[in-house]
């Protein structure tokens, strides 16, 4: 049992080294169909081994593969590749470039309606009475019921707003005669804000024309 146990520790480096002849370091890019950027995260198997990988964020891999071995590539939205190892390569280490195409998927129409079913819509379609045209449509809009419906939501009601007509009316009555006068002529107000009028007086204080007689 011992020579055993010698024999098999003396051969497993020799099927080790025979093994590692065959391993090839694979690295690369997946890339989009157009080749202008990487594929991120995209997935990388080795078909028919529990072996994988996952490209980073540019879509780079790298993964030790044997002669032979087929590499699925893989990611949501795009079609899968392959790509075989042949078994003339002599170097260990190979770089690729996968390209992965986009899947595209035509879906059927899909209509979508407010109500249950068609023969309901159908029901609640035909029960509709819409305006025949724009003139029927303002003739309802313009209905007693309607113009009333508008007056209740308004925050004034109508004595308020002819309260305000004449308060406004007033005012600018009120400022007009301040001003120009009632009869149209220039009041008291307007003599002091005319610069003519200012004028006149200086040149009149100048003279002596205001001076006081006794």
């Amino acid at each position: 049992m011992l020579n055993r146990c010698f024999l098999f520790l003396f051969l497993f480096p020799v099927f080790v080294i025979c093994q590692t002849d065959d391993v090839i370091q694979i690295s690369g890019l997946v890339l989009s169909s157009d080749g202008s950027r990487g594929i991120p995260y995209a997935h990388v198997i080795v078909k028919k081994r529990s072996q994988g990988t996952i490209c980073d964020f540019d879509g780079f891999f790298s993964i030790p593969v044997a002669k032979g071995d087929t590499i699925q590539f893989s990611s949501v939205g795009y079609v899968n590749n392959f790509f075989i190892i042949s078994d003339t390569l002599n170097s260990k280490y190979y770089s690729i470039k996968q390209i992965l195409i986009p899947d595209t998927m035509t879906l059927q129409e899909i209509v979508l309606y407010p109500w249950p079913s068609k023969e309901n819509f159908k029901q609640e379609f035909l029960a509709l009475e819409p305006p025949v045209d724009d003139l029927e449509r303002a003739k309802r809009n313009l209905e007693i019921s309607s113009l009333l419906r508008v007056a209740m939501n308004m925050k004034n009601d109508k004595q308020a707003m002819q309260d305000y007509a004449i308060a406004a009316q007033n005012s600018a009555i009120y400022n007009a005669s301040m001003y120009y006068g009632l009869d149209g002529k220039q009041a008291m107000l307007a003599q002091f804000t005319n610069p003519f009028a200012w004028a006149e007086f200086i040149k009149a204080l100048k003279k002596g024309d205001l001076n006081l007689r006794r």
